[in-house]
């Protein structure tokens, strides 16, 4: 403070006396005529903002450009505030937000969106993961440069199949990728659809669909009634001699499907359906003759790969009964004696039994 002297009397004077923080400068100080308007002025620097004009640690302005009357010496110090810029960005299968600049020590939060078959991996500085949350919050201390990162989520198609078949296609792929499953029935069967548990939801043995899930699919096979002569042998049968009234020999010879054959050709002689008469000792079911009615045997195959028991005079009874159990036709090689019948020794000593069953 300073007293001076002009024309019609005293002058007092005082002094401001300005100064910067670290982040901008400080204009305005110097000996004024006290009770007159000053200006002083504040200019923040890059990345920075002007805080206020303080006296000692208390604000008196925060506007940079500040004019008041002097009527004292007084200091006066200008102070910024550091600012930084956080900058996000998304990689494939989302979104980011929340780029701004903000105050140094402020609280940002930056908010990922993964797209559809996607979900959020986490927040990368460089290659650098700083966060796992979607909306991640953190206390500004300098510039920030952050991705958002996603992975496509990948799903597990399972298949199978049930009996009458083979299902194929099964894979782990990207969810919303399309996938073609592929069934295909065996001999004798016709596909029938594919199966989520009850629900049937194609009927297309090639089925191609969107994946959204993992799922669990099952083709289902339905058996049909083959058509034509389905030819296959039979098991060695172990010898037996001697006349002994209703034993016998028997072949299991599997069904197509559960279907009884119309005819069977045993070593190139065909036999027809019948039904079994009525008999005390039958066993029910079905039995096979030879369709003139003649005698039941088989021609003796010059090699005696297929030997059957001899009789005479020729058999009234029955030799040959098929009766169906369950999936297979049991072929019962089997000799009933009639009165004045006299027998050669059983010779059932034979290479496999090849037969044709005759849908």
């Amino acid at each position: 403070m300073g007293i001076g002297f002009k024309r019609g009397g005293m002058v007092s004077y005082a002094m401001i006396n300005v100064s910067a923080q670290t982040g901008g400068t400080a204009s305005g100080g110097g000996r004024f005529v006290k009770g007159r308007p000053v200006t002083v002025v504040a200019v923040p620097g890059s990345s920075y903002i002007f805080s206020g004009w303080y006296n000692g640690n208390i604000l008196v302005s925060t506007a940079a450009t500040y004019t008041f009357v002097l009527t004292d010496d007084i200091r006066l110090e200008a102070r910024f505030i550091a600012q930084y810029t956080v900058s996000v960005s998304a990689g494939a299968g989302g979104t980011a937000f929340g780029s701004k600049t903000a105050n140094v020590g402020s609280s940002v939060t930056v908010t990922a969106s993964p797209s559809t078959y996607y979900t959020f991996d986490g927040w990368y500085e460089g290659n650098t993961k700083v966060s796992s949350s979607a909306s991640y919050t953190f206390t500004l201390t300098r510039n920030v440069t952050l991705q958002a990162r996603f992975r496509i989520i990948q799903y597990t198609v399972s298949v199978s199949a049930a009996d009458g078949g083979t299902a194929s296609g099964g894979n782990t792929v990207n969810a919303g990728s399309s996938i073609t499953v592929t069934a295909a029935p065996a001999a004798y069967h016709n596909f029938d659809g594919w199966y989520i548990g009850g629900t049937k939801v194609s009927g297309s043995s090639a089925y191609t669909f969107t994946v959204t899930g993992n799922i669990s699919l099952t083709a289902k096979f339905i058996a049909v009634r083959p058509s034509g002569g389905v030819s296959g042998q039979g098991e060695f049968c172990v010898p037996l001699y001697g006349p002994i009234p209703n034993e016998g020999v028997h072949f299991y010879i599997p069904l197509i499907n559960g279907y009884a054959p119309n005819s069977i050709t045993i070593h190139g002689t065909t036999y027809c359906k019948t039904q079994y008469p009525a008999n005390p000792d039958a066993m029910g079911g079905y039995y096979i003759r030879n369709p003139d009615f003649g005698p039941e045997s088989i021609t003796i195959p010059t090699d005696n790969s297929l030997v059957l028991w001899n009789r005479t005079p020729a058999a009234t009874a029955h030799k040959f009964r098929a009766i169906i159990e369950g999936e297979y036709l049991r072929l019962t090689l089997k000799d009933y004696p009639g009165a004045g019948d006299s027998y050669n020794p059983k010779i059932v000593c034979f290479a496999p039994l090849v037969y044709t069953l005759n849908y």
